[in-house]
């Protein structure tokens, strides 16, 4: 690879660290809020892992398709 292409290539991939990152720390805050018994109906506990769910299949998608998951999600 070209030097360009390389540093090019390291920083999507930091990219998507940073994207994962905030994913992990968002499903622990659901997490939290989950066994904190904060909600007070089944339908919004069934949403805080629905979300989850949505915050786990885009963090795989971005490690398996790197940056142009991105585009593809947001």
């Amino acid at each position: 690879l070209v030097k360009n292409e390389y540093w090019r290539m390291r920083q999507m991939n930091e990219l998507v660290k940073k994207i994962m990152e905030k994913n992990r720390k968002a499903i622990d805050e659901n997490f939290r809020i989950i066994m904190e018994d904060k909600l007070p109906t089944t339908e919004l506990i069934k949403l805080e892992f629905e979300s989850i769910r949505s915050l786990i299949d885009y963090s795989e998608k971005l490690a398996l398709e790197g940056e142009s998951a991105i585009e593809t999600l947001e």
